[in-house]
């Protein structure tokens, strides 16, 4: 089974890296909280991040992250702005905490309208923006967010998971605005997505109040251990995405040949693609499954029949491709 539903990255943490981070381990107390350990993270991530440890704040995973946004910013009476469909993990942690939510819709072509989001921006106490996209892949312009900054009297999350691939990062702007806070995850671009290592990056205000409302010694020392030794092999990182980046663009190419596919490329580790007939799209799901590829399938709303592919090693890739032209050849 070829796994391309998950977005995580087809490439497994370095196999020298895991022996180096187990031995250290080893030569780690168990019978002690991780203050050390955290603090030594924390002063690694920095120097990869550029920004003071004062800046940054640790989580397990991204999506506990989410839930401390919500806790510190969001609850009864509040209001939060977002796009829908998005990642479901917002809409998740907005009906836990009571928040009203205000939802701009993706269109058809999964755009959606920047100036009725620009209008409500002035309602809203959390705005939640997701740079590139899940599910659409569309990287925000820098400018239209700090538009969205500028206006918002709240906080605005800007989600990076996928910051890494179109390379473009809103963390210049946590220097402008004080009220913007970024999230980014080791999962996507470095492989860890089982290690679930994410942190936040804010003004020291912004920090301070995630800080308030975090358990302590989190996450645990092993993850910090993954954490240091994963952003000391940056170029490791950067050698994988660019091939990612590069496998992006030969599926998109090849797809978009075919008379019978509809592709929005989008800049993240996968892409969106649909029959562009109910034929074609059962043809392909048909011939996906031959190849034992299995993409996440949307069925409702205005993702319904998009099949989102996520980015794999060249030879799945090759899979996905032989499941393409064997479609081609079924219709033509």
């Amino acid at each position: 089974m070829i796994r391309m539903h998950m977005n995580e990255s087809p490439y497994d943490f370095p196999f020298r890296a895991k022996l180096k981070v187990t031995l250290k381990a080893l030569f780690t107390s168990w019978n002690r909280y991780p203050e050390e350990s955290n603090h030594e993270a924390l002063n690694e991530l920095s120097l990869y991040t550029g920004k003071n440890v004062e800046n940054l704040w640790l989580g397990n995973g991204s999506n506990e992250l989410i839930r401390l946004a919500f806790l510190a910013w969001g609850d009864r009476g509040k209001t939060v702005l977002m796009i829908s469909p998005g990642f479901v993990t917002y809409e998740k942690e907005a009906a836990r905490s009571g928040c009203e939510a205000i939802r701009v819709p993706l269109k058809n072509d999964l755009s959606f309208d920047r100036t009725v989001f620009l209008d409500e921006v002035k309602r809203a106490d959390l705005v939640i923006l997701i740079s590139p996209g899940n599910p659409s892949g569309e990287s925000l312009p820098v400018n239209f967010i700090e538009k969205v900054a500028g206006k918002c009297t709240g906080r605005v999350l800007i989600d990076e998971a996928y910051g890494e691939f179109p390379g473009e990062s809103c963390i210049p702007l946590i220097e402008r605005h004080e009220n913007v806070v970024i999230l980014r995850t080791l999962s996507k671009a470095f492989g860890l997505a089982g290690a679930r290592i994410g942190y936040a990056i804010g003004a020291k205000r912004t920090i301070e109040e995630l800080r308030k409302v975090s358990l302590p010694y989190n996450p645990g020392f092993f993850s910090l251990l993954l954490l240091k030794e994963a952003v000391g092999r940056k170029r490791v990182m950067e050698k994988r995405v660019a091939k990612l980046r590069s496998e992006r663009a030969r599926l998109i190419v090849r797809l978009k040949k075919s008379p019978f596919f509809t592709v929005v490329p989008g800049e993240a580790n996968f892409i969106l693609v649909r029959g562009k007939t109910p034929e074609s799209h059962r043809s392909l799901l048909d011939s996906l499954d031959h190849e034992r590829i299995v993409p996440r399938v949307y069925e409702n709303g205005p993702l319904a029949s998009w099949l989102r592919i996520s980015v794999g090693r060249p030879r799945e890739n090759n899979r996905l491709l032989k499941a393409v032209d064997s479609v081609q050849r079924r219709l033509s």
